[in-house]
């Protein structure tokens, strides 16, 4: 018999910080457009809004760590969270950071994800 936590399964996942909505909003955008190509990228890029607050903390926040595993198909609980950086060459994925605006943003915080696959799409 398994039994429930009411932290992870009522209130919510525990998620890796310092700041639980900068890893677990990114994590989710990032394995929803995984999910939506429906293989690993060879190239991606996340595209930040200058103003935006994710911009100015997105490394110190572990956004960018979320992001990875996002993208990777990794659970964002897996002990391999803070080393990210170092999994993803493995994957022969190329991943990049920028921050430059963007007319497509909507919000402040949002998120431009560019992915090509590798036969070229």
């Amino acid at each position: 018999m398994t039994t429930a936590s009411i932290l992870n399964n009522v209130i919510g996942p525990v998620m890796p910080g310092s700041s639980s909505s900068h890893t677990a909003g990114p994590y989710h955008i990032a394995k929803m457009c995984r999910s939506m190509i429906g293989e690993l990228p060879c190239e991606i890029s996340f595209t930040f809004e200058p103003a935006s607050s994710i911009a100015e903390v997105y490394h110190e926040q572990g956004s960018d760590l979320a992001l990875i595993m996002g993208t990777l198909d990794l659970p964002l609980t897996d002990p391999r969270f803070k080393k990210a950086f170092d999994l993803f060459p493995s994957y022969g994925v190329d991943i990049k950071f920028i921050i430059k605006s963007f007319p497509e943003a909507c919000h402040p915080n949002s998120i431009k994800i560019e992915a090509k696959l590798k036969d070229g799409s």
